[in-house]
């Protein structure tokens, strides 16, 4: 099923057909500009579950 990502400080929405804690993480490091997957922290010391969803430095993604 298909995430949608938020940026909530620029608006910007990407949807990644990930898990959403997968999609946050995936939209922070590829919006700074590193896609190789393998380099990233496992696990991200900027992700967080909160009540409402998963956020990832200013991405988020909402629980439905």
């Amino acid at each position: 099923m298909p995430v949608d990502v938020f940026n909530l400080a620029t608006g910007e929405t990407l949807t990644f057909s990930l898990s959403p804690a997968e999609a946050v993480v995936a939209a922070y490091e590829f919006s700074r500009g590193n896609g190789n997957t393998w380099t990233w922290p496992n696990p991200h010391p900027l992700y967080r579950r909160t009540l409402h969803g998963h956020n990832c430095g200013d991405w988020a993604a909402l629980n439905r």
